[in-house]
């Protein structure tokens, strides 16, 4: 690895490829998205169309990826330079950059929409450079690059439609967050731990399984199964502070808050029961992943991320029920 401009350069493919599957999948995202609150959305609701949520997905997933690619390629120097194991940096500092900056470029982004003609435009412009980059990459020589793009879009539509029912279960279970309102500041740091925590442990496994010190096996062993006690040490005292946060953060704004024992309480349980999911996630699918002959780089920490999203919502909300919280 060397820092190059150069397009054929190793940094210029992984650059490209990781752009390139971006914008593929926000475009597939997008006509997910559409589907979904179509076939979900009541008489009474009005649905933004199919090229008002490619103009968000696009242009915001755009925004924030530039930024968290400026990010990680900064965190990748960093690393070398200080001498950092980037397993265990990328993960986590990634997640949560990307979680910080999402947001506000997709709400940036919603400024272009239900402009009627202009919107309809932009959209289908959008749609067609995505695709001419595509066309144009995969005619080229860029082996690289259009080897992350094959492997990365396929595990990045997962993610996003999983994502996806990630929001309906949030929307169904509404009432209960609001109850205490104070809930609704622990969760994104909530799933933001749980998805960093997985995240640390799939590239872990990555490269060691490309260094052969992880072999595959039905049950963890060896390196795999220290890797994994070394995230559950981190998650309880981890998701122990992010209640601690939380509830702090809640009683100088006002929320309304179940006290902070209870709220620790369901923090340590539903992040434990996360963290067991994405201990799962990570290693086996690391293993099948590599049996497939497939780069686990292109797939541990979307899968982690997104399968997360979903089943980290749906542990706080089982750990809210065991504790009697909402």
């Amino acid at each position: 690895f060397f820092w190059s401009r150069r397009p054929e350069s190793l940094l210029g493919q992984n650059v490209i490829g990781a752009m390139l599957s971006s914008l593929l999948a926000a475009v597939g995202v997008a006509t997910m998205a559409e589907i979904v609150a179509l076939a979900l959305a009541g008489r009474d609701v009005d649905v933004i169309g199919w090229a008002d949520f490619i103009v968000v997905s696009v242009v915001g997933g755009t925004l924030a990826s530039i930024v968290v690619l400026a990010i990680t390629l900064g965190l990748a120097v960093a690393s070398v330079r200080f001498g950092w194991d980037l397993d265990n940096v990328t993960a986590p500092l990634v997640s949560a950059s990307g979680d910080f900056v999402t947001l506000p470029a997709l709400v940036l982004a919603t400024g272009l929409i239900r402009r009627q003609w202009v919107t309809r435009s932009l959209a289908l412009t959008l749609v067609a450079v995505v695709l001419v980059g595509a066309i144009v990459l995969f005619r080229s020589r860029l082996v690289d690059a259009r080897r992350v793009v094959v492997e990365s879009v396929p595990v990045l539509m997962v993610a996003g439609t999983l994502s996806l029912f990630a929001g309906i279960v949030l929307e169904r279970s509404i009432d209960r967050f609001l109850t205490f309102s104070v809930l609704v500041v622990l969760l994104p740091g909530y799933l933001a731990t749980g998805g960093a925590l997985g995240g640390i442990l799939a590239n872990r496994l990555s490269t060691k399984v490309h260094l052969g010190l992880v072999k595959p096996a039905r049950i963890p062993q060896g390196e795999a199964r220290r890797d994994i006690r070394i995230v559950y040490g981190l998650a309880l005292p981890i998701f122990t502070l992010l209640a601690l946060l939380a509830g702090t953060i809640g009683v100088f704004a006002g929320r309304t808050s179940p006290g902070l024992l209870s709220l620790a309480a369901a923090a340590v349980t539903g992040g434990l029961l996360a963290t067991t999911f994405v201990c799962i996630v990570a290693y086996y699918g690391t293993l099948l992943v590599v049996r497939f002959g497939l780069d686990p780089d292109n797939h541990g920490i979307p899968l982690v991320s997104a399968s997360l999203d979903v089943v980290g919502s749906i542990t706080l909300i089982v750990a809210l029920l065991i504790w009697g919280i909402a």
